[in-house]
């Protein structure tokens, strides 16, 4: 499955750029933070070459990493965090 930057936006994915000019590649990046099996996460994509990748996550109370590792394979691919997302994720309150 393609899965496209309007699709992420729609999820409540938005832009980020690394504050320091160093951290900065020139790469596209989107976030998203919310609740994700009731556990606060913050998730990191990045664009690269012709697709998104997973680039980060992390979790808000480091206890709850490996509940949360749980619902994912060992290296959860971006549909697999897309499909959670918008199943299970909560953004400011409101599911997407």
């Amino acid at each position: 499955m393609m899965i496209n930057k309007n699709y992420l936006h729609a999820l409540g994915f938005t832009g980020f750029e690394p504050l320091t000019k160093s951290g900065r590649d020139g790469k596209d990046r989107l976030v998203w933070n919310g609740s994700l099996y009731n556990i606060g996460v913050m998730i990191m994509l990045v664009y690269n070459i012709s697709s998104w990748e997973v680039e980060k996550i992390i979790v808000d109370d480091n206890e709850q990493t490996e509940e949360l590792e749980g619902h994912f394979s060992t290296n959860p691919t971006i549909e697999e965090i897309v499909e959670s997302i918008s199943v299970h994720g909560m953004l400011g309150g409101i599911s997407p």
